[in-house]
């Protein structure tokens, strides 16, 4: 990875608040770009909001608040401005013409957080990838100006140095980090598949950036994943095992979601992201604390519906609770009644609740398999890929007439199953 020499650079944000989202969600959407741009190195200076249903097509803001935050900009003594959306490269190209100032957009910065993070081969080629999506992106308008890159927040990051406007040569790099990734997959496949046959099940551990996840992790299984009271401390999918009286699961911890997470920033890192559509469950973890804990929720339950691991069993770990009042907990609690399996209230930092929850995830989904024994023609076949999916298989046997299958399936899975068990197969 290159680094930069970060310039302390004075931020000045802007929003827009549509009166879409839920009451506050602009002014608290604000405070998260602040704790990003804070995490870069950089310091905030001022904040402007404006009313407004839509974007601007040219400038984002409208014109006359645009010149609002060039005169805030000058008596803050702002060196650049920081947008809370991921912006055109003509309304970038637009503001910094009428400003003056260095603009960046909120994708930006959480590029430069995940260029940051980056410490294995896995994640730097991820972030690289993701840069250069993003790059392709901005090559409309800018032409020469991506060549020519300085440093400071935004720039920093694998393989910045090597960007070009040249649109074939970025391809080229980004074809080659594509295929480094799929042999990386390649590879985790191969780890998933020994889990598999060794039946261990393996349990995704998710949530909003800064929830608690490897603090939690690490308090589980007695390990030392990174974890700090910072955003995007984990990039890499870390594996860590829990095991106690003979039962054992594997829990993998994985990247922070955020809102507004760019499409292509989710593509870049789907290497990392497979772990939790191939887990056997998810353990969402959110920081009840938090006064946008709820909506926070919501994004998790939206971008595993993103990954198809929407229908997974699902347990819902309310952490911080010592730091919590009894409203925000039932907060949390409602928002998650309806999408998952069960919520336990813990505090992984106090220890509270520890105990009960490691109980729960070894004996968990081992409880929800409902054993199966049936004789499966020919024809169906793809059911033992069902089963392997959404359950264990114990053993196949060819016979003439069709294949006997034994072994075990989700509860939640059983549907195709039922037709043979009906016609005379077991649970």
């Amino acid at each position: 990875m290159n680094s930069t020499t970060l310039i302390e650079e004075k931020a000045l944000l802007i929003g827009l608040d549509d009166d879409a989202g839920s009451r506050g969600l602009a002014a608290r959407s604000l405070d998260e770009l602040a704790e990003l741009v804070e995490n870069c190195g950089a310091g905030v200076v001022g904040r402007l909001t404006q009313k407004r249903a839509a974007p601007d097509t040219a400038t984002w803001i409208g014109s006359g608040k645009l010149e609002e935050a060039f005169l805030l900009a000058d008596s803050v003594s702002a060196t650049m401005l920081v947008l809370d959306d991921e912006l055109s490269p003509r309304q970038l190209r637009n503001i910094a013409a009428q400003t003056q100032l260095k603009v960046l957009d909120r994708t930006a910065i959480i590029l430069d957080i995940f260029a940051r993070r980056a410490i294995s081969e896995e994640g730097k080629i991820q972030v690289e990838l993701a840069q250069l999506r993003y790059r392709m992106t901005q090559l409309t308008g800018y032409g020469e100006a991506l060549s020519r890159l300085g440093g400071g927040i935004g720039t920093r990051g694998p393989g910045e140095s090597k960007l070009e406007s040249d649109r074939r040569h970025i391809m080229r790099r980004v074809s080659a980090l594509r295929r480094r990734l799929e042999e990386i997959s390649k590879r985790r496949s191969v780890f998933r598949a020994q889990r598999k046959k060794h039946d261990v099940s393996v349990i995704a551990v998710v949530g909003y950036t800064n929830a608690g996840k490897s603090t939690l992790t690490n308090a589980l299984c007695g390990s030392d994943i990174a974890a700090a009271d910072q955003l995007f401390m984990t990039l890499d999918p870390t594996v860590r095992r829990l095991e106690e009286d003979g039962q054992r699961i594997v829990l993998v911890d994985t990247v922070g979601f955020i809102r507004n997470l760019p499409k292509f920033l989710a593509e870049a890192f789907k290497a990392t992201l497979e772990e939790v559509t191939a887990a056997d469950a998810v353990m969402i973890v959110v920081d009840a604390s938090d006064p946008d804990a709820s909506d926070q929720l919501n994004v998790v339950f939206d971008q595993l519906e993103r990954l198809d691991a929407s229908s997974k069993p699902t347990l819902l770990v309310i952490n911080k609770i010592d730091a919590a009042t009894e409203d925000q907990i039932n907060d949390v609690r409602t928002t998650g009644r309806l999408k998952v399996d069960e919520s336990l209230q813990i505090s992984a930092v106090q220890g509270w609740g520890l105990d009960k929850l490691r109980t729960y995830l070894l004996n968990w989904p081992k409880a929800n398999l409902v054993p199966i024994s049936i004789l499966l023609d020919y024809a169906d076949a793809g059911l033992v890929n069902h089963l392997q999916n959404y359950g264990d298989v114990e053993s196949i046997q060819y016979e003439t007439n069709g294949m006997r299958l034994r072994g075990a399936v989700e509860a939640r899975y059983l549907k195709p199953f039922l037709p043979y068990l009906k016609k005379g197969g077991r649970t």
